[in-house]
């Protein structure tokens, strides 16, 4: 990098002022390369190896410092200006995070399908079984509730319901462990007694919605590159929070809900007030 002094003339010092400052990060090292720019002119400079700029600019005029990847300080500049030039770390969002086998990486630069809900997206709904909560928050994933009964898992299909092997789940993966559903076995004896819980059971049962950080949803047929022959009919990659630096937060969530008592009478016709009603 070569340092650029704007000098052609001698200034005069009413009408300018000299800028003499280094150009530092937030740790205080120098910032060679970096640019700065005076409102309403085209050209700027470029600091030099030592992060350092010197050059007159019209009194009152705005200066800009920017450095790729760090916040731009503007400076209006009535005085001579020397010192220090802090350019602070742009902690700005980016876009969202992807999640596949292999690596972390942005939803921009992803080539294959995907979608991914945050912690927020998840938020405001009573429902407890993670499976209900992604209903319709995602574009082309079918979820259905197959009955009534509490804890029971959901219908997910996103790659269609047409297979070879009659099974279309998608593929569970939990913070780098995929987790199959497969058939379970069952007796007769589990049938008699009423015994469904290690039918109705599943990889994701037991996840607290309140403890997932973001969930991606590998819809197209690259999935089966990471995952293999599982991943036929789409894969979920959940991935849950984890301890963070800084003061305590508790977070505090409930639902209250009241169910009526059902009535113990039907208020059903008896034979003759039904042969009555069939005569009228």
């Amino acid at each position: 990098m070569i340092g650029i002094t704007l000098a052609a003339q001698q200034p005069s010092p009413d009408s300018m002022v000299e800028i003499d400052v280094t150009v530092v990060d937030s740790e205080n090292q120098p910032l060679p390369g970096a640019t700065v720019q005076i409102s309403g002119k085209k050209q700027g400079v470029i600091s030099d190896m030592d992060g350092r700029v010197k050059l007159w600019v019209d009194r009152g005029a705005c200066v800009e410092f920017r450095y790729v990847g760090l916040k731009t300080v503007s400076v209006k500049v009535n005085k001579p200006l020397k010192g220090d030039i802090l350019l602070e770390d742009d902690s700005s969002q980016l876009d969202q995070v992807v999640v596949t086998g292999y690596q972390r990486t942005t939803k921009r630069r992803t080539t294959g399908s995907v979608a991914t809900l945050s912690a927020e997206d998840l938020k405001g709904s009573p429902t407890a079984n993670l499976d209900m909560l992604m209903q319709g928050k995602v574009a082309g994933m079918d979820v259905k509730a197959l009955s009534g009964r509490p804890g029971e898992s959901a219908k997910v299909r996103i790659r269609g319901t047409n297979t070879i092997t009659g099974n279309a789940d998608p593929l569970w993966v939990v913070d780098g462990v995929p987790l199959q559903k497969d058939i379970p076995a069952i007796s007769s004896s589990q049938v008699k007694a009423g015994d469904f819980n290690d039918i109705f059971t599943n990889g994701i049962s037991g996840i607290n919605p309140n403890d997932i950080e973001s969930i991606t949803v590998l819809k197209d047929a690259s999935a089966a590159a990471i995952y293999g022959s599982r991943a036929a009919g789409g894969v979920i990659v959940i991935t849950t929070k984890r301890g963070k630096e800084g003061k305590l937060n508790v977070n505090y969530s409930a639902n209250v809900s009241i169910v009526t008592k059902p009535p113990h009478d039907a208020n059903l016709m008896n034979s003759t007030e039904k042969l009555a009603w069939e005569q009228e």
